[in-house]
């Protein structure tokens, strides 16, 4: 779990220790379990405002008691997708304003076994290295990230499923990027994919449940 690297608790050093955790992933942490983060999120991205807003009206249907089973199913698909949006555009804007590039449409990329469309595509254009998530990104250098925002059988399955061929067909530094969740996956699982693709394992300090918490937060107000 690469996000627990050098975290200092912050009483002890004062301002100077909360550098040691990786800002990017305290940004995309803020922007998707927080429901002040989802707002601000939903706020900065008009162009997503009425998809976002019919899938948080839907979520109402979670806490009606007479809705029926099938519309329970569809608003908890809808969930589904919407947790997955959030956090992939927490991470573009958390490397945007890292000041890579991220390309604006996702776009196939052949896998091992199919086409497969990498969540972020990102380029250092600068003439710096820029680090991210701990790994130094070079100028020129490309950095794909697949994001999973779900339980530890969810992980588990698309470990098995999907994963190995959505890592196999990204380019440059390679990324798999999760909700805490991971950590419950069988041993070994997740480090043994993204080792055999040659991807860095990155796991983010909350877990699904405390994002699906905070966008019921924000549906419900």
């Amino acid at each position: 779990n690469f996000s627990n690297v050098d975290k200092v608790s912050e009483s002890d050093e004062g301002e100077s220790s909360i550098e040691k955790k990786d800002a990017i992933l305290e940004k995309i942490e803020k922007s998707i379990s927080t429901p002040e983060g989802i707002k601000e999120l939903i706020d900065k991205h008009p162009e997503k405002a009425e998809l976002w807003k019919s899938q948080l009206d839907a979520l109402d249907t979670l806490n009606d008691p007479d809705a029926s089973p099938a519309e329970i199913r569809s608003a908890q698909a809808k969930l589904s997708v919407l947790k997955g949006q959030l956090m992939e555009v927490a991470v573009k804007d958390a490397l945007t304003e890292a000041g890579i590039d991220v390309e604006a449409q996702q776009r196939v990329v052949e896998g091992e076994s199919g086409g497969t469309r990498p969540d972020v595509i990102a380029v250092n254009n600068t003439d710096h290295p820029i680090e991210v998530f701990g790994i130094t990104i070079q100028p020129g250098e490309t950095l794909s990230i697949e994001c999973k925002c779900g339980t530890s059988s969810y992980m588990t399955n698309q470990l098995n499923n999907h994963i190995p061929n959505q890592l196999s067909g990204q380019d440059g530094t390679k990324v798999l990027l999760t909700t805490s969740d991971v950590n419950g996956v069988p041993n070994g699982l997740a480090t043994s994919v993204c080792d055999k693709y040659g991807a860095k394992l990155v796991s983010l300090d909350v877990s699904v449940a405390a994002v699906e918490k905070a966008i019921k937060e924000v549906s419900g107000e």
